[in-house]
Order: C-alpha cells, then structure tokens, then sequence
C-alpha cells in the first residue's frame, strides 16, 4: 500500500471512529429527561448509583434492562431480580423506544460523569483539621 493510501485509510477510520463514537453530550440529555428522576451517577435514589453500571453488568444485558426491565425479571434473569427486590420492587419504565446507540449515549454520559469525579476526587488535597 502506498503513503496516499495508507493516508486515506487512516482518515477513513479517524472519520468512522467518530461516526459511530457513542455520544456522551446526547446522552446527558437523554439521561435528564428519561433517568434523572430516579437515578444519580453517584448516589443511590429511587434506583441505584449508576457510576460503574458498566463494570457490573456487560453491555447487552444493560441494554436490554434499559428497554425492558420488567421482561427481564419475569424471565428471572438472576441480576435483574437481584435489583428489583433491593429497590424495594420498584418498577423501573421500559424504554422500548430508546435505540441501541442512546442507550450507549448514556452510559458514555455515565462513565464521563464518573470519571471527572474520580479526577476532582484526586486533586482535592485532604486538610487536617
């Protein structure tokens, strides 16, 4: 492959990349006005803390949970009902309409929330009192 080439390849994935990048701007959007009046990113209200949601659970499942939490319980899925009965059986909506790609929006708007707290947590110096 020459350098022209091996240029337009570079551009090629830089540019699709992008494309298809989740988008944490969209999702913080999504998250206000679909998850925000149950959940934080950091601390646990009607539903749980969602920082991390990520690392508990594999993008599927959090996908699927998402779109039909209900459908997931009633088939007994083991980490579904585990948060069900610790919520005190609060039932959380369906978002059937929500598309694959918002629902990784908002867990790119999640992780980025999360780890600009972990970076101010690490900068913050600790006094002595």
């Amino acid at each position: 492959m020459n350098v022209k080439g091996i240029h337009i390849l570079i551009v090629w994935l830089t540019w699709s990349a992008r494309l298809f990048a989740a988008d944490p701007e969209e999702g913080k959007k999504l998250f206000q006005a679909r998850c925000a009046s149950c959940h934080n990113v950091h601390k646990k209200l009607t539903g749980p803390a969602l920082a991390g949601v990520d690392g508990r659970h594999p993008e599927d499942w959090i996908l699927r949970f998402v779109k039909s939490s209900q459908s997931m319980i009633k088939t007994g899925d083991a980490a579904a009902l585990a948060i069900f009965n610790e919520y005190n059986q609060v039932v959380m909506p369906d978002h059937p309409d929500l598309n694959d790609d918002q629902v990784r929006d908002i867990i790119a708007f999640i992780k980025q929330e999360a780890a600009a707290a972990r970076k101010t947590m690490r900068r913050s110096p600790v006094r002595a009192t």
